[in-house]
Formats: C-alpha cells, sequence, structure tokens
C-alpha cells in the first residue's frame, strides 16, 4: 500500500512497526502465524472498540480474512490488511486504506511496551 507520493522512510518505519506489532501478538511460539484468539486481543486495548467497531467483529474480520486464504492461522501480508480494515472502521474519515493502517498502527504502539 504505498503512498501516493512515495516517501520511503515513512513507508519502512510503518512495515517495521507493524512487524513488531504481529510479533508481538504472535508471541514466542515455533509458529509464525497469528491466531485468532491473540488477534482478538487487539479489542482489549484502549481505543479498540466503540461506535462501529465491536469486540465480536475481530473475530468476523478475522474470519472473513481466513476465509479468503483458506487458512486458519494468520501470517503478516494479511495481517496488513486486516490493520486498515480495523483503522477504517475506528477512523471512517481516513482518506485510504494506507491512512487508515497507519491510523491503526499508530493506536497499536502502546502494545510494543507492554512486556
Amino acid at each position: 500500500m504505498p503512498l501516493e507520493e512515495s516517501d520511503p522512510e515513512k513507508e519502512y518505519e510503518l512495515f517495521v512497526t507493524a512487524a513488531r506489532i504481529f510479533e508481538k501478538l504472535v508471541g514466542v511460539r515455533e509458529s509464525p502465524y497469528l491466531t485468532q484468539s491473540r488477534f482478538s486481543q487487539i479489542s482489549r486495548l484502549p481505543g479498540m472498540v466503540g461506535g462501529v467497531l465491536t469486540r465480536p467483529d475481530y473475530d468476523i474480520i478475522f474470519t472473513n480474512f481466513m476465509s479468503r486464504v483458506g487458512g486458519k492461522s494468520m501470517y503478516m501480508e494479511i495481517f496488513f490488511d486486516a490493520m486498515a480494515v480495523l483503522g477504517a472502521r475506528l477512523n471512517p474519515g481516513s482518506e485510504n486504506e494506507y491512512q487508515s493502517m497507519l491510523s491503526m498502527i499508530r493506536m497499536l504502539r502502546p502494545l510494543l511496551a507492554a512486556k
């Protein structure tokens, strides 16, 4: 999801931050995939539910993405797409998918500080 005016530094920072969030959610396991229960943990963070997005919506979004790719666990690229969907739902005024994903990643940054 490139910027309309390409800014490689911002795109790289977004990728690294999103990858770190994904790894934090996956946890220390042998599998590099995100399970539905781990994905749903996002809904427990402040600001992640309300208005048009409820906790069950996280399960629905996860299931919808996984039904498209035919799996039970989410890999990082699908996680990025899911972040864009969640960001658009939480911030309906976002200009595009990139902006939606960026806002969602910013909201999830506190997860990186948690132990």
